[in-house]
């Protein structure tokens, strides 16, 4: 009787390790999908941004030209880099 009561618990112990087991892979895969999701939203973000700038350019280029000097950044047109010999900063064009 004892021997039975014994392969009972380690049989009870088996199932509930391998229960925490599978639960952990679940959360594994959960949490890797969602990081995945997460850099797709920011890098969906970053052409949006590319975009948007992009836009802005073509419809008014002084204006975002003085819009982005307040932020100190090393935006520049490419006439006046072209006009001035100097080296530019690419930043990545959008992808179709």
């Amino acid at each position: 009787m004892n021997t039975l009561r014994i392969c009972v618990l380690l049989v009870m112990f088996a199932i509930v390790a391998l229960g925490v087991v599978f639960c952990r892979v679940g959360h594994t895969r959960s949490a890797c999908a969602a990081l995945t999701i997460e850099s797709q939203r920011v890098e969906a973000r970053q052409r949006l941004w590319l975009v948007q700038t992009a836009v802005a350019r073509l419809r008014a280029p002084q204006r975002l030209h003085s819009r982005m000097s307040w932020i100190d950044t090393e935006l520049v047109s490419p006439a006046e880099v072209e006009s001035s010999g100097e080296i530019a900063l690419t930043y990545p064009r959008p992808r179709d």
